[in-house]
Parts: structure tokens; sequence; C-alpha cells
């Protein structure tokens, strides 16, 4: 992956050779000659800056200055400070001012090499924020093309026997769990006619005699309170689609009328004698176990296979965490829409959700976006916005120290750290790279903190 660097340098020259070497490293570069100039790039760029590197002798605002505004835009931003001037004066306004490290120019070109992949590790896993790109491979399109959100080749292929049943006129049986999105599946196989579509949740009806009132109609007279006829919704649809949603909450006379309706296109309004003809498509959808509801004899076999001619399973949100963060940005610009406030994840949050099991589904999924949405006092969340639900998947793991971490602790535990990896390291490179640091930042920090160690393995004198 392509990180995006921004390098800020007042020499030219300088600046162009450092431009050159990290994109032959394979990252992406701007450049700016002056503190001011990169401020502005920052707050004018849509890109989100990996690393900004950061020359600290510059005229007007040196590089502790500039840091310190590019602290005030984004306090979370990776500044390597990339310099001649190591003197303790120049390291203690470049660390008071938020710089990450510290590089000196004189020294091996590996120190920088290695602080940047140290740093890009470190916006990868804790920083970066997830800004999908809706592309336009083929399954994307394919499920836009039918007003669903994802990519992942499952829904891709759900996408595509929804497409194939739409020219049939037989029933359909959509097996899957709660809030997977059963109806929207219904309505791609039913097509763009939404005015022919007619939904119904039989869960909604406790009473088995009210469920065939609204699907058969009824007579009036039939039952108390029928003062006038209705007609019920299979013979309302006309030539449209019948959406029964939760079908196994269905009482057994209720299931056994609908399979006559289906078997033979007819029937009768409670209350009434008249064989009525029905010309409208039935759809059918229920969680996945309705076979083993047959089986205990809460569901007619008889109907169960009639329904099953054509079958679609959809699939869970855990079985194709891939669409998480396109369906993430979804619920995202619906909230910006609504609400005028932008928001972004970052994609540590993603790969956390991708995780997490989704027991609920896309519906779970939405409302605990919609709760962080709302909740959010920055424009950004991250991991420590998340309920303790998500606390213990192994991706919320601390990552290596950097630094800017070790800066933030008292200085007699920060000395008892840096002691320490002296101590079990090797080498300098691997003490350092134990801290999170590169040589240059173990020196001078260990100089600072006046830090004595028998028989290190650095290749420096500590005092």
């Amino acid at each position: 992956m392509k990180y995006q660097i921004l390098a800020i340098d007042d020499d030219f020259e300088n600046l162009q050779a450092t431009s050159l070497l990290l994109e032959e490293w394979g990252y992406k570069v701007d450049i700016a000659s002056s503190g001011a100039e990169g401020i502005q790039k920052i707050k004018s760029s849509e890109k989100d800056y990996a690393v900004i590197l950061l020359d600290y002798q510059m005229p007007v605002m040196n590089g502790a200055e500039t840091a310190e505004k590019i602290r005030e835009i984004n306090a979370e931003s990776i500044i390597l400070i990339y310099s001649c001037d190591s003197s303790r004066s120049a390291l203690k306004d470049i660390f008071r001012a938020g710089a990450v490290d510290f590089i000196d120019k004189d020294e091996n070109i590996e120190n920088l090499q290695t602080a940047l992949e140290l740093s890009c590790q470190r916006y990868e896993e804790d920083l970066k924020v997830h800004r999908p790109i809706i592309n336009i491979a083929y399954n994307a399109e394919l499920l836009e093309s039918v007003g669903m959100i994802g990519q992942s080749q499952k829904m891709a292929d759900v996408v595509l026997q929804c497409l194939n049943y739409k020219k049939s006129d037989k029933p359909v049986l959509i097996l899957g769990e709660t809030g997977s999105g059963k109806e929207l599946v219904a309505k791609a196989i039913h097509g763009e006619d939404k005015d022919r579509f007619y939904a119904i949740n039989c869960a909604a009806f406790g009473d088995g005699n009210l469920i065939e009132a609204e699907l058969f109609g009824y007579e009036k007279g039939a039952f108390t309170g029928a003062a006038n006829r209705k007609i019920g919704i299979l013979e309302a649809a006309g030539f449209g689609t019948v959406f029964l949603d939760e079908l196994h909450h269905l009482s057994l006379k209720a299931q056994g009328t609908l399979l006559r309706a289906i078997r033979e296109k007819k029937i009768r309004r409670v209350g009434g004698t008249v064989e009525i003809n029905i010309s409208c498509r039935i759809l059918a959808a229920s969680k996945p176990d309705l076979l083993s509801k047959a089986d205990q004899g809460l569901f007619l076999p008889d109907l169960y296979y009639r329904l099953k001619i054509l079958t679609i399973d959809v699939p869970s949100l855990r079985e194709r965490p891939e669409d998480i963060g396109l369906l993430v940005e979804h619920f995202v610009r619906g909230f910006q829409k609504t609400n005028g406030k932008k928001v972004a994840f970052k994609a540590k949050v993603i790969r956390i959700f991708e995780k997490y099991e989704w027991r609920g589904n896309v519906g779970e999924l939405e409302g605990c976006v919609s709760q962080l949405l709302v909740n959010s006092k920055d424009n950004v969340i991250g991991p420590n916005d998340l309920d303790t639900k998500f606390r213990s998947l192994d991706i919320l793991d601390n990552p290596t120290s950097t630094l800017a971490d070790l800066e933030e602790k008292h200085e007699a535990e920060l000395r008892e750290l840096i002691s320490s990896a002296i101590h079990l390291a090797g080498s300098g490179r691997r003490a350092a790279m134990r801290l999170g640091i590169n040589e240059s930042s173990l020196r001078a920090m260990s100089e600072r903190l006046r830090i004595k160690e028998k028989n290190n393995h650095l290749g420096f004198q500590i005092i």
C-alpha cells in the first residue's frame, strides 16, 4: 500500500532529493518549501497524510513552531523531524511541540527508512481514517443496481439469483437471519415498479384470524366488527408482488389457506363462499430453520416444499465482513445529509466491526453506527468511542509504544523503560525497535535523561 507523506523543507534541493528517495521507497509524496505552505496544504487537501516529515531550521516558522500549528489542526498527526540540528535545545523544542521522532540527516539513511516504516505501521493500526472508495468493480455495481450496498461475492451471487428469479412468476422462499436484508432481496426480485410491491409482516398479527383477514379479505358480517366488505392484500395486489415476511408466524390454518392460494391461484374471503382468482406473485421470507419447524409440526411440509422450488439463502453479515465498510459509509452519508455533521470512522474501527459477530446483522450495525454518530463529540470516531462489548476483540490490543507515547510517561518510568530495552537488546537498532523509535532518538533521549547502563550494546557512550 502506498502511504501519503508530506515533506516540508525550505532547502529546495534537499526537498527534491528527499521526495525522490521516498518515492523510490514506494511512498506518495507532497512537498512544501515552508511551514506556512505545509500548513496550508494540510488544511486544504483532502488527502490523509500518514506522516509529515519536517525540517527544523527554517526561516519565519521553524520546525517546532510548524509542528505546534499542525497539532492544532490534527492532534494525532505523526510528525517526524528530519534535520541536521540535533542540539539539546532543538530536541527539547521538537518533542514539546509534539513531534513523534527525530532523524538526523547526517546519519545512515536507513534510520529515516525505519522511522517511516514504524510511523506508517502506527498510522495503519491506530490512526488511519476509514475512507472507502465506492469503486466501479462488478460486484459493487451489481448490488447498487438493485438498491443494495456491498461488494462481497456472496451478495453478488444473491443478486444474480434475484435477477434470474425476476423472470419467473413462481413463488420464492428467502431464508436468512433477522436483519440480514431479506426484504431488499424481495424488492430486487420484484423489480423497479415499487407501487406494486406489498409487504406484510406476519409477526405483527398475533391472532390467526387477523392475518387471514389481512391477506384474503372478509365479507360484511363475517365476524364481530366486520361492518363492511374488505378486499384482501392477495386480491388487491393484482399482478404485483406480495412479500410475506416472518412467514413462520402464520397459524397452521392460515398456512393451509395460503397453500391453496399458491397452488390454485384462488382464494375465498373470510365469511365468503365465492372463489376469487388472484394474479399476484408471492415471495416469502423466514429464518433458516423453517424446515426444522416443519419437522416439529409447526409448519406445513407441503407449503414448505411448494415454496422451496426457488430459494435464496441470504448470508449473515458475519459471513460477508468485506461489506461492512461500505455499509458504514452509507449510514454516515445518510446521517450527514440529515444532520449536516461531517463524521468519519477510523479504519481500525472498521476492522473491529469486521471481527464482531453482528447477531442482529445489518440492522444491528446500523443501530450501532447511528448511536456512535449521534453521541460523537469529535469529527472522527475511534476505538475508544466503542461500547465495552467490543473490548474483548484482540484488535484492540495497544500498538507498540512510540516516542510520543513514551514522552507522556513520568520521567522515572521513561528512564526505566529505556534502561530495560538497552539491557535486553543485542544491538542499538533492536533496542530502538523495541521502543518504536530509531537509534538517534534513543541516543538523544538517553543523553537527556542521563541514563547510565553497564555493558550496554548500543555502540555509543551513555552518560
